[in-house]
């Protein structure tokens, strides 16, 4: 399976997408809207969840692509 796709701030005002469980390198973005289109772009190319995370750190939003999870719920 494919890893999850993280967008988060990084340093020096800077924001960031990673792909969890990869050895794929972070990729920076100068501003939070276009690390959010761009991971939106591969998270729907991956068919993996979307995870974006705020200032501080904790997921604020969450975006599935691609599975859906209530038909593994029984």
């Amino acid at each position: 399976m494919k890893g999850d796709i993280h967008v988060m701030p990084a340093t020096g005002k800077r924001w960031a997408v990673d792909v969890e469980s990869t050895e794929q390198s972070v990729v920076f973005y100068d501003t939070e809207q276009e690390a959010i289109d761009a991971g939106k772009a591969k998270a729907r190319r991956n068919q993996v969840e979307l995870l974006i995370h705020g200032l501080d750190g904790r997921v604020r939003e969450r975006d599935m692509h691609g599975r859906n999870p209530r038909k593994n719920w029984g």
